[in-house]
């Protein structure tokens, strides 16, 4: 999609802050606008969605509800079962290193970003987009990916 989009074969795309910030620049691209209400950390002259057009309330409906489980990023999970113990290791574990000064240094240098989130947190966000949007915009949502996105 990148190559197709260098050649001028494609537009544009929809990715990730963090896509965007590994092949954005890099590849002769640039960031036009962030599909949030407020503007994305690596790209501060973009401006966010509502800020560039106008958001009808359906429409502002279905970009919070995308951009509650874009903020989630990449969520480690375990199996239903495991012993508590090793779950508390783990989120005790993931939290030094996320918060670890090297770690963050590093993840700078390669321009990808790396937040914390508690379980409880990411919990709320779950099932804050599971309940957000009622069966009208959960059917809109279902048409979208299955049959305006892939097609």
């Amino acid at each position: 999609m990148n190559l197709a989009i260098q050649r001028g074969e494609v537009d544009g795309r929809v990715v990730s802050e963090e896509a965007a910030a590994l092949y954005g620049p890099s590849g002769g691209m640039r960031v036009l606008v962030t599909l949030a209400r407020k503007r994305a950390e690596q790209f501060p002259d973009s401006p966010a969605i509502f800020e560039a057009a106008s958001i009808g309330a359906a429409q502002a409906r279905l970009l919070d509800w995308r951009a509650g489980i874009a903020d989630l990023g990449r969520v480690m999970l375990v199996t239903p079962g495991t012993p508590q113990d090793r779950t508390d290791l783990l989120r005790t574990a993931l939290a030094e290193v996320i918060g670890d000064p090297a770690f963050i240094a590093e993840i700078k240098r390669l321009k990808l970003s790396a937040n914390y989130a508690s379980a409880d947190a990411v919990r709320a966000a779950v099932e804050q987009a599971m309940t957000t949007l009622d069966a009208a915009g959960l059917a809109e949502v279902r048409d979208i990916a299955l049959n305006r996105y892939y097609h």
